[in-house]
């Protein structure tokens, strides 16, 4: 036992040492910082390099959506008054899948947020205007709607308590792009 703590404290005072001469060498000298430099962003690129691939593969994969932008809304819509959180995510472009999960989670487990939630997107569905941009491969469903009476609501990301008066012109839109690799449509925003 003491053979093996010494062998590892010798290892670490090696390391140490190691490391002190080449901070003591690179503070001296343009190459040793320049190459120390160069392993640094070596490994950092291949590191993103591994993650950006692995999306690529996953968002390659991802059969969760439509042919169309409507077939996305309308299997998201299914999930989601199923009460499957998880599976109403999945409907989401990849990087926003984890917060829109957390979201629906949520809300899904409070009655009046799970009409609210519910609401929100069956009305964009049913009413909405859907306008599409072809240079970003994107599609909007938007209800224009008049607020029946004055309220307060909180806006999730910031916290922020917003009121809101009878009258005011409102409106409830909802995301859909096919881009970034995909070959079917996926949920952008809201989440």
């Amino acid at each position: 036992m003491k053979s093996v703590l010494k062998n590892v404290g010798m290892g670490l005072a090696l390391v140490f040492i190691f490391f002190y001469l080449l901070g003591k060498l690179s503070s001296y000298s343009p190459a040793a910082t320049r190459w120390i430099y160069e392993v640094q962003t070596y490994w950092q690129n291949r590191s993103l390099t591994a993650k950006m691939d692995k999306i690529k593969e996953q968002i390659a994969e991802d059969t969760m959506g439509g042919q169309t932008p409507e077939e996305t809304f309308d299997l998201f819509l299914v999930a989601l008054k199923a009460g499957d959180a998880k599976k109403a995510a999945l409907y989401y472009v990849y990087n926003r899948q984890a917060e829109a999960e957390k979201n629906f989670t949520e809300a899904l487990a409070n009655h009046e947020e799970k009409k609210n939630t519910l609401e929100y997107f069956t009305l964009a569905r049913e009413k909405g205007v859907k306008e599409c941009d072809p240079k970003t491969d994107g599609c909007t469903f938007e209800y224009k709607y008049i607020e029946p009476t004055d309220r307060t609501t909180t806006v999730k990301q910031t916290g922020t308590v917003v009121e809101i008066k009878a009258g005011a012109e409102n409106y409830m839109t909802v995301d859909i792009v096919r881009k970034n690799g995909y070959k079917i449509w996926k949920i952008e925003q809201p989440y």
